[in-house]
């Protein structure tokens, strides 16, 4: 009989969970590895697109997800002054729908997908080793965990990455992005709708989290490394975001000081491969994109249901992980590269520059926008 392949993951975020789940269903045992002391997930919202919900569906998890999320039905898009840019359908044809969830609530329905003896809390990578037939990851705390992979899912900064490719810094792209949770309830027409609100340098986006909450995120034109006091975060968006659009200024009213969160938006340049022997990337670790198409919780999904396939197919665990390294690729260029070209369009700050990019943005909007998000979304239907 032969030996069921273990594999183990660093990182226990939605990518590491999610990879778990995926690899198990397909025989295979996976033990996933964090670093902190309990699973936990930044408190934002996300936007869980059909790409997404597909996995999900995949995975069982889907009718679940449905309860503890909302229904997103519609894409809209405006400038600061209340003129419509864009409009579009959120399921564009996709069998499985949108949804805007609480990261938490989404990580929590992965993490009760596991069994909890196949989880390992405190597990802050240090390095790992390879042989012939197995590899093993040292931890700082002295432990030592052996495998047939290992998958780094340990996000943006992650320390697999930096042990398999070298150390190299993400590129900053010029703007920064607070996010936050808000106990303002939607009014009838938004309950289904994730609006984004473009300015000069700066962006507001909110959608629904169920019918008492919602989620927002913003952005601004800053150098780097001046994120500033988180004491004051929440009194610059007030401040920066004054006089738009209702309701913007009565989510950011609604939304508790504490937990409004600040941060610099980086990505990587897409890389082919992502590994070598047996070891390679998921999620952020591997390809992370900057987040204007909502993409990157949805991406480590696909990435999760991607490699279990390729190492459920192989018997050759090199040769599977670069497998799934190249069927990978193109999609995340895709998407990384869009989802760049989004942010420097939503911050331009000139006014000609503003004027030129709302002209052309609403020229190509309706049927052009809904052949976008197609191709937003399109993965294995």
């Amino acid at each position: 009989m032969l030996e069921k392949r273990k594999i183990l993951i660093v990182g226990g975020g939605i990518g590491g969970l999610a990879s778990a789940i995926a690899l198990r269903r397909q025989g295979m045992d996976a033990e996933v590895y964090e670093q902190a002391n309990e699973l936990r997930e930044i408190g934002a919202g996300l936007s869980v697109w059909p790409n997404a919900t597909w996995v999900l569906e995949k995975f069982a998890l889907l009718p679940r997800a449905i309860e503890r999320g909302s229904r997103l039905q519609r894409v809209r898009l405006q400038t600061s002054q209340g003129k419509m840019l864009a409009a579009t359908t959120a399921v564009a044809g996709r069998r499985t729908p949108s949804l805007g969830m609480h990261r938490v609530e989404l990580l929590a329905l992965l993490n009760e997908a596991l069994p909890s003896s196949s989880i390992y809390l405190g597990m802050r990578f240090r390095t790992l080793e390879e042989s012939r037939e197995k590899i093993s990851a040292l931890f700082d705390n002295g432990h030592r965990a052996e495998g047939d992979a290992l998958i780094g899912a340990d996000g943006l900064y992650s320390r697999v990455r930096e042990t398999i490719l070298g150390a190299a810094a993400p590129t900053y792209r010029g703007y920064q992005a607070w996010r936050g949770v808000s106990n303002f309830p939607l009014p009838e027409n938004l309950r289904a709708t994730t609006c984004e609100t473009w300015g000069a340098g700066s962006r507001f986006g909110f959608g629904p989290i169920g019918a008492s909450r919602s989620f927002w995120y913003a952005t601004k034109n800053a150098p780097e490394g001046t994120l500033g006091d988180p004491v004051n975060w929440k009194a610059e968006v007030a401040r920066v975001f004054r006089g738009w659009p209702a309701p913007i200024s009565e989510i950011v009213e609604a939304t508790p000081d504490s937990s409004v969160l600040k941060h610099e938006i980086f990505d990587r340049p897409p890389r082919r491969q992502l590994g070598q022997g047996r070891a390679t990337l998921l999620g952020d670790a591997g390809n992370p994109t900057t987040p204007n198409l909502g993409q990157g919780a949805c991406l480590a999904l696909e990435d999760a249901y991607v490699l279990a396939e390729c190492l459920s197919n192989s018997g050759d665990m090199p040769e599977a992980l670069r497998e799934y390294e190249t069927r990978r690729y193109a999609r995340r260029r895709f998407i990384t590269y869009e989802s760049r070209r989004i942010g420097w369009l939503g911050q331009r700050e000139s006014a000609p520059g503003v004027a030129l990019r709302n002209l052309l943005v609403a020229m190509t909007s309706g049927i052009a926008a809904n052949l976008q998000h197609r191709r937003y979304y399109a993965f294995l239907e």
